[in-house]
């Protein structure tokens, strides 16, 4: 029988691990956060008029606008541009005098593809429902969305609400409450999707061929065992590197993943993605999965 696992002394090892690789991703936030506090102390802003409000109590209220923001992968190479958006959309709010900063709703490494999958995008919803949003800013369609249908029935929802909420796409300068804008909406919500079918495409394609010259390199985001160096360079995470080999070891050992999933769970080891329950699932993707049996 495989023998028992140290969790506490994994999870200090895993601990330790992990803060040295979020350390360059949260520098890299960081370093731009304080050039935007630099920028705000000279700034050239900019406004853009807020959307016609119908049942305002009077003139001069101010709107509560949010910002959302998003990037698909959580790959280092991203955080800045993740961080330039908030930076940026946070600057064009606190620079209209007739806005009111509201909050910051975003997904980090989240397609845009499907609306169920992004929780900040779902919580920005629900709280302009509640009423606690009267304006949304973005980036552009693609941040807001990459499904057609998706975009637009989100857009039709809050424009719906009573007062309606609308949603500015900042690169382009245009509002969902102007009607003027509704076929040119429309169609840039289809070319964002389309935009993703063919990138999906492209990306398939481009990982065969990287695959076939033997230089494919492929995500460890949430594969447990592996990591990589600040160069980039693959390496085995000693730590969780012992729960593979105690996996497989039980497997072959005639255990079934249900029973190699409740020992996991109660050795009180988190999973890949952070969880403290294992399920068999989770089990049966690590032994099927090439990057740890070898199959080609």
């Amino acid at each position: 029988m495989a023998r028992e696992l140290d969790p506490k002394a994994i999870e200090a090892r895993r601990r330790k691990r992990n803060a040295s690789n979020l350390g360059s991703r949260e520098a890299i936030k960081q370093e731009i956060r304080e050039a935007a506090e630099q920028y705000r102390d000279n700034p050239q802003t900019y406004s853009i008029p807020p959307p016609p409000r119908k049942n305002a109590a009077t003139a001069d209220d101010l709107l509560n606008v949010a910002l959302y923001a998003r990037v698909s992968t959580p790959e280092e190479e991203q955080a800045g541009s993740f961080e330039v958006q908030i930076q940026e959309l946070k600057r064009i709010i606190d620079g209209n005098p007739k806005w009111r900063f509201c909050g910051i709703y975003a997904d980090e490494g989240i397609s845009g593809t499907q609306v169920s999958k992004r929780k900040g995008f779902q919580e920005m919803i629900d709280t302009a429902k509640a009423g606690g949003i009267d304006l949304i800013i973005t980036k552009d369609m693609s941040r807001f969305g990459r499904n057609c249908s998706e975009v637009l029935e989100n857009l039709r929802t809050l424009r719906n609400l009573k007062p309606p909420v609308g949603v500015i796409f900042n690169l382009l300068g245009i509002s969902s409450l102007d009607p003027t804008n509704e076929l040119l909406i429309t169609i840039l919500a289809a070319v964002a999707q389309l935009e993703s079918q063919q990138k999906s495409i492209a990306v398939k394609a481009s990982i065969h061929n990287r695959m076939q010259l033997g230089i494919y390199k492929f995500s460890v985001v949430n594969a447990i065992g592996y990591y990589r160096d600040t160069f980039g360079r693959l390496k085995i995470d000693d730590a969780e590197a012992e729960i593979v080999r105690y996996i497989y070891a039980q497997f072959l050992e005639g255990f079934p993943p249900s029973e190699i999933a409740a020992a996991l769970t109660s050795m009180e080891i988190a999973t890949p993605k952070g969880l403290v329950v294992w399920r068999t699932g989770t089990i049966l993707g690590i032994l099927n999965n090439e990057k740890y049996n070898g199959n080609p």
